[in-house]
């Protein structure tokens, strides 16, 4: 078939292949420029273990596997900070190693960490967890900074984190399986 002196399937065929190869230029480019730097930047703060990028309508998502990491809290602050010196906006969800019984003990103490998020009573919060990580017999740290409260239980091989935010919307949200 000819419309004005041209094939159609062979226009066709030169716009899909033009179309699929600045495509793919772009991906590789958006590769290079964006996703390459961000990988580099967080694979390199001791206790990243794994990262996984997913791109979104509002930016970027970063899934960061941790490790068995003696200080969340710095952790964190090393991530976070990491986070600010890109333009695009970053979602940041933490992937542990816990499981049911250390989602458990964290959803008893939950209650104490929000409590005191809003009150304020962070000595209160303190006994609390104490004692629940104590009845439980579970390894734990809770430390709290101006803007999070963070939150570690360690059991055998198993680790949960948890990172409460004080304030407004965080930009790092655990990893919900």
């Amino acid at each position: 078939m000819e419309l004005g002196g041209f094939r159609i399937k062979i226009v066709l065929l030169v716009f899909i292949i033009t179309l699929s190869l600045a495509l793919g230029v772009q991906y590789l480019s958006y590769q290079k420029r964006v996703i390459e730097p961000i990988i580099r930047v967080f694979s390199e703060i001791d206790g990243v273990i794994q990262i996984e990028t997913e791109r979104q309508h509002s930016g970027i998502k970063l899934i960061i596997a941790l490790g068995d990491c003696a200080r969340f809290d710095q952790v964190m602050h090393n991530i976070l900070s990491a986070a600010e010196r890109f333009d695009s906006l970053l979602k940041i969800e933490i992937k542990d190693a816990g499981n049911s019984r250390l989602e458990q003990i964290y959803h008893e103490m939950h209650y104490a960490i929000e409590q005191a998020v809003v009150i304020g009573d962070f000595r209160e919060m303190a006994v609390v967890i104490e004692e629940i990580a104590q009845q439980n017999n579970i390894k734990y740290r809770i430390t709290i900074d101006r803007e999070y409260v963070y939150l570690q239980l360690h059991e055998a091989d198993n680790y949960l984190y948890q990172l409460i935010c004080r304030h407004n919307q965080p930009i790092a949200v655990r990893f919900e399986r």
